[in-house]
């Protein structure tokens, strides 16, 4: 069944020529997307996005400093990764 509907589809992608995905740098596509669902995407930052140079906020990097190890602060951060040590391993030595 699966193979039936895949084969399906892509003599309808072959006939009508759509694509069925946005790539990374198609702003207008990922815009379309956006609006069709409402609005619901969101833009995941690392954790600690504001200890670098270009984004500097002392405030929150003093909170993500000192949370740096929490799972449960983590878990409640926006594109954070739960194990600290696959996210920007020196994010926290550039300042």
């Amino acid at each position: 069944m699966f193979l039936f509907i895949i084969a399906i589809l892509s003599q309808y992608f072959a006939v009508t020529g759509s694509i069925c995905r946005c790539l990374s740098n198609d702003s207008t596509c990922w815009q379309l997307f956006n609006d069709s669902i409402n609005e619901c995407l969101v833009l995941p930052r690392p954790s600690a996005t504001s200890c670098t140079r270009d984004q500097l906020n002392m405030e929150a990097c003093t909170i993500a400093y000192t949370n740096w190890m929490n799972s449960k602060w983590r878990s409640e951060q926006l594109g954070a990764m739960q194990y600290y040590n696959w996210e920007m391993p020196n994010v926290l030595y550039t300042i």
